[in-house]
């Protein structure tokens, strides 16, 4: 078995759309059930009662921790970083396209990198293809920016 989405980004990503105006909800309300299924989501996910995280201590993190929707997009964008903390591709791709959570590079003077590398097999097979998309996008580099955080 394997987990393709979990409620808690489910919750997450439309309390994101609801503050974007993208779909209608409470966001605060989303916010909070994403934020309790991420910390229950382990013990269902790995079939193991004795991680599972008790509700008290759930709600005691809610309540130290309540939304605040003027941090609302930095708030969602920290608990998906959590969230998907098993999933690095998937926390870097939300990462790029969000800004959140707001991470720094562990090198000085080196950015975090905002894209992969056409991979070797497109560039040998389909050189024209990956000629052309690099002439529209930029160099084919890791810190190249994608078209759509231009």
């Amino acid at each position: 078995p394997t987990v393709l989405m979990t409620c808690s980004e489910m919750k997450l990503l439309t309390a994101e759309a609801v503050i974007r105006g993208w779909a209608s909800g409470d966001a605060e309300t989303l916010y909070n059930e994403g934020v309790r299924t991420g910390m229950k989501q382990w013990a269902i996910i790995f079939d193991d009662p004795s991680i599972d995280v008790p509700d008290a201590e759930i709600d005691a993190y809610l309540a130290e921790n309540p939304y605040n929707p003027a941090e609302g997009a930095k708030m969602i964008g920290e608990q998906f970083w959590l969230t998907k903390f098993h999933c690095g591709h998937e926390g870097w791709a939300y990462f790029r396209r969000t800004g959140y959570p707001e991470l720094q590079s562990q090198v000085e003077g080196i950015p975090i990198p905002t894209r992969l590398q056409y991979p070797v097999d497109a560039v040998t097979m389909n050189p024209e293809e990956v000629s052309k998309a690099i002439s529209r996008q930029g160099a084919d580099d890791i810190f190249t920016t994608v078209w759509w955080d231009q």
